[in-house]
């Protein structure tokens, strides 16, 4: 979770600019920290590392952009039991080198169209992407493993009644592919405007290959939502839904279903959305399968050496869901606002009494100048529970120049036996940056 922290925390960040900056500009940047980070091997050391991230990148306005840039970790000290490292790899970590994947990160950010356009494509990391409704992809980020570091990539088109959009979490290796197709059944249906944008029926795909990132049980899941707007102004929306899932290619095709109400408003400058839904799971389905902690739970589901989650039987029962967000202030900042919040968490209680959470928190205080990002997550809270932290804090102390902390927690999969090794990071540095 650490370095997907660290790219939010830079984009947000990057964004704490005075208003009166030009359309089009080049920005460049680098970054030296010590960072202290585990070896990841069962019993083994916390390393010393000096980390080094160069950065430079392209602001076309809202339909280009792009930033490219990667951390460079050399070893200080590194007394592990266990060198699970060739001898090239004892300058550099060579656990972020070691996979064709790794090289994703070079690529932090490709904006291509602006958001609402007929297309448009994103790619870089993927801190928490949602696919639709989320009954499939939700929250999910692809940064949770530290020795896979891929780049993402998604893309949506728009022709006539109907919204497609498709994503896959690794364009260098073969992992996990999804699309949704969205048909407006009001335009579909009807002529009259008074009807449109009110009644949406969705199919979505998913399907993890397995392979890049270490290998782990494949999987692929299929949804059916259709939702109809109670209310739909222009400060509020309120919209209820209906959904059908099931899991593919396994023994036994368990069924799933969702029924739930959706919220957003936009009273001035504060956002709010949230989500309520009551989820009925089978076997080897559940909604939400790929979410924010996927990338771990893919090896151990529960705990650090439970079973794979997508081998993980649920109990023929229910759970519910509910989730929230909460943004004040303008999203882009002028030294005239003083802040802005962002506020987002999600809880499901299943009926076996376990309980999965994800929070995430970013704050942009000082004119912009100071920036904070949080991000917490427990799965299977009662039951056999595994907790996660990351937080780091930025200040821009002159023009050009700013500091950066960073720490948390960290999770290593150990393929051959499908566990985790746990342990902590932490980082502080400085940082130099120009736009132009």
């Amino acid at each position: 979770m650490g370095p997907a922290l660290a790219l939010a925390g830079c984009a947000l960040f990057a964004q704490a600019k005075p208003e009166d900056l030009p359309p089009t500009r080049f920005r460049g940047a680098v970054e030296a920290a010590a960072h202290s980070f585990p070896s990841g091997t069962p019993g083994g050391s916390q390393d010393l590392f000096a980390r080094f991230t160069p950065l430079i990148g392209f602001d076309g306005g809202d339909d280009f952009g792009f930033e490219l840039g990667a951390s460079l970790s050399l070893r200080v000290f590194d007394d592990p039991p266990e060198q699970r490292e060739s001898d090239y790899g004892k300058l550099i970590r060579r656990a972020d080198w070691d996979q064709p994947s790794d090289f994703g990160q070079l690529l932090r950010e490709l904006r291509l169209g602006r958001e609402g356009a007929s297309f448009s494509l994103r790619a870089g990391p993927a801190l928490s992407y949602t696919l639709g409704h989320g009954h499939l992809l939700n929250r999910y980020s692809n940064r949770e493993n530290p020795d896979y570091h891929p780049a993402s990539a998604s893309a949506e088109l728009v022709l006539g009644p109907t919204r497609t959009e498709v994503f896959a979490s690794d364009i260098l290796g073969a992992r996990l592919f999804a699309a949704e197709l969205t048909a407006d059944l009001g335009r579909i249906l009807s002529g009259d405007e008074q009807r449109f944008d009110r009644y949406h029926a969705s199919f979505s795909i998913a399907h993890d290959i397995g392979q890049a990132g270490y290998q782990a049980p494949p999987a692929t899941l299929i949804h059916l939502d259709v939702d109809a707007a109670l209310h739909r102004g222009e400060q509020a929306q309120v919209f209820a839904f209906l959904g059908l899932g099931s899991r593919l290619l396994v023994e036994a095709a368990d069924l799933g279903a969702v029924a739930g109400l959706s919220a957003s408003g936009r009273p001035g400058t504060l956002g709010l959305e949230g989500k309520l839904e009551l989820r009925k799971q089978a076997g080897l389905f559940r909604q939400g399968l790929f979410g924010p902690s996927y990338e771990l739970s893919r090896f151990a589901g529960l705990g650090f050496s439970g079973e794979p989650l997508a081998r993980e039987r649920l109990a023929d029962s229910f759970s519910g869901y509910a989730e929230l967000s909460v943004s004040s202030g303008p999203l882009e900042m002028g030294p005239e606002r003083a802040g802005r919040l962002f506020l987002s968490l999600a809880a499901e209680y299943f009926a076996s009494g376990r309980t999965d959470g994800d929070l995430e928190l970013s704050l942009r205080a000082l004119e912009g100048r100071a920036t904070g990002t949080v991000r917490l997550s427990g799965v299977g809270m009662g039951v056999w529970p595994r907790y996660s932290a990351s937080a780091e804090a930025r200040y821009r102390f002159a023009p050009a120049l700013y500091a950066v902390a960073a720490g948390g927690t960290v999770f290593f999969p150990q393929p051959e036996d499908s566990t985790l090794v746990r342990g902590i990071f932490a980082s502080l540095g400085v940082g130099a940056d120009f736009e132009r």
